[in-house]
């Protein structure tokens, strides 16, 4: 069933040309009928090169064999922009545009139907999103008046001394877009009605007019007070507004009001009654749970009105509530799939050991112990990670600093490959909680000195740590480059040259960087490139994959090399003069 929906619904017309609308979010759907409209922005994809001419510019796209240009269209279509739109094989939607002008009507339903009270004269602008030779407007029976256009600006109508009653205004325009001359017709029902009783804020009918700013407000957004609401019905009739949140299969997860109050509602009054509900003692998860809202005004026998509000979430995420004492955590599953949710929990003091969390206990409240650590919810290759600190102290105001401790053992093949993954996690997930940013970079330096002990060695992973602490002048990093077991001659060399080696290219300083280990021992070929990619990797915290692997085993015999790519990667470099004998010795 699903592969038939995906199948009927789920993918775009054959081509050879794709047209596409981009909405008010942002985002763009295909027109199937190719059919553009003035006013609108478009994307047009091919499979063969676009001439863009003076339609669009071009547009990168994320895949082969196609390109695309994108265009926003004017409010109105000369004759050329028509010509250039059909030349693309595209439709062109054309229309008039037939509204009250002046002050207002008393009624107006934007489709063609408009009322106004005896004594008063309608007035009309006519209009069209192209190019327009005439207009021929005739009322009720009565004789064909020309009119002619008035360029791209609207034409005013004014009508006198109508009777009480219905009448009907018919406009016709000739336009010689595309060619031979076409005809677009119009049609306004205007209605004179006697006076009667009207009081500001009102309709004359039973039903609700309400509008809202943004017209496709997020649920944040409305969370944040930035929905404007404003409701006109039948005087001090009583309206209840409420806010639901709901799940990902569209089920009510809690609703909660407003506000109750009589109409009209303006702006004023609304922002006065969503401040006071936003300040209210209210239960936090369904909020935070929610994917999607509804915001519902309900008059009763005058009707119901909902609004949507959107919200974009990963279907399996952590959401979490900050008391004053702690923070409590859920975890949201909404990926619908077969693949089962792994969650597990690393806590600061231990953040390459895993405790296995119960997922299901996870979709109540759960709060990590002692300080907090790093949480993590996987199914397939999909992860949500989230670093929570605690607020608790441990004994005195010292807990407040974590001391993380990596136990590893060197003889695991696989150690450096585990780390470089956990690694990963701890720097992409998300943070919450006091302190929440240092404790995490405490981890990660962790992390990189135990990585670095294991690829570089321990006592080079002692002086790097000793050097990262001093004031990096010459004797500094004099002391380091001793670490890296070359002779001294290499050593002073590889320390005076890093700004030389780090302005090279990377090909060039590859073949500098292993020219010159060759002047001292005998290095492997391709040692330089291996080196120098294994210093990077630690520098970017990128995944371990086997092709690394394979280089650090090829680069065992002479681990000078790697620790002298390491120096590159990390010192701050000094001005220096040669020591004596250097040049004898080179």
């Amino acid at each position: 069933m699903l592969e038939q929906l995906l199948a009927a619904d789920g993918c775009i017309t054959t081509g050879p040309i794709w047209l596409f609308r981009v909405g008010a979010d942002g985002l763009a759907h295909e027109v199937i009928g190719r059919m553009v409209r003035p006013g609108q922005s478009y994307v047009l994809v091919s499979d063969v090169p676009i001439a863009t001419g003076q339609i669009g510019t071009p547009v990168t796209l994320g895949s082969t064999g196609a390109t695309a240009i994108g265009f926003d269209l004017p409010s109105h279509l000369s004759e050329e922009v028509i010509t250039a739109l059909r030349a693309l094989g595209l439709g062109v939607g054309q229309s008039i545009r037939i509204a009250p002008a002046g002050l207002e009507a008393r009624r107006w339903d934007g489709e063609g139907f408009a009322e106004w009270m005896e004594g008063e004269s309608p007035c009309l602008s006519l209009e069209a999103d192209h190019s327009v030779e005439r207009f021929a407007v005739r009322l009720n029976a009565g004789p064909t008046l020309e009119i002619p256009a008035n360029g791209n600006s609207p034409i005013f109508l004014k009508l006198t001394n109508l009777d009480v009653g219905r009448h009907t205004l018919s406009v016709e325009v000739r336009s010689q877009a595309g060619g031979a001359p076409k005809a677009a017709a119009g049609y306004v029902a205007l209605t004179i009605r006697p006076p009667e009783p009207w009081i500001a804020g009102t309709t004359n009918h039973s039903g609700l007019a309400i509008t809202a700013d943004p017209a496709e407000p997020s649920l944040d957004q409305f969370w944040k007070g930035e929905v404007s609401l404003q409701a006109l019905g039948p005087a001090q009739q009583q309206v209840r507004i409420f806010v639901e949140m709901l799940n990902a299969a569209g089920g009510v997860l809690a609703t909660e009001q407003v506000a109750a109050l009589p109409l009209p509602v303006t702006k004023e009054t609304w922002m006065r009654a969503v401040s006071a509900f936003l300040i209210r003692e209210t239960d936090p998860w369904a909020y935070l749970t929610a994917t999607s809202g509804r915001l519902v005004v309900d008059g009763d026998a005058s009707g119901c009105w909902r609004l949507p509000l959107h919200r974009d979430v990963a279907p399996l995420r952590w959401v979490w509530h900050r008391g004053a004492n702690r923070t409590a955590l859920r975890l949201i599953d909404d990926h619908g799939g077969d693949d089962p949710v792994v969650a597990r929990f690393f806590p600061f003091a231990q953040p390459a050991n895993a405790i296995e969390l119960n997922a299901k206990e996870l979709e109540s409240d759960f709060s990590p112990t002692e300080q907090g650590g790093l949480c993590v919810a996987s199914y397939g290759d999909r992860s949500e990670a989230l670093v929570v600190s605690m607020p608790q102290t441990l004994g005195s105001l010292s807990g407040l600093v974590i001391e993380p401790e990596v136990g590893v053992d060197p003889a695991a093949g696989e150690a450096i490959g585990q780390l470089a993954a956990l690694l990963e996690l701890w720097t992409g997930a998300k943070l919450v909680g006091p302190l929440v940013s240092s404790r995490q970079q405490a981890v990660i330096k962790t992390f990189q000195r135990t990585l670095a002990a294991l690829v570089f060695g321990s006592d080079w992973a002692g002086a790097e740590a000793r050097y990262s602490q001093s004031l990096k002048g010459p004797k500094d990093l004099k002391d380091l480059a001793a670490q890296t077991g070359a002779p001294p001659a290499f050593n002073f060399v590889i320390a005076r040259d890093i700004d030389k080696f780090r302005s090279m290219a990377l090909a060039k300083r590859i073949a500098e960087f292993e020219a010159l280990a060759r002047r001292y021992s005998k290095v492997p070929n391709g040692a330089g490139a291996a080196s120098l990619a294994i210093a990077g990797w630690l520098d970017g915290d990128g995944p371990w994959t086997d092709a690394l692997g394979a280089h650090l085993d090829a680069l065992r015999p002479v681990p000078f090399l790697l620790r002298a790519a390491r120096l590159l990667s990390i010192a701050t470099p000094v001005a220096s003069g040669s020591e004596p004998g250097e040049e004898g010795r080179r």
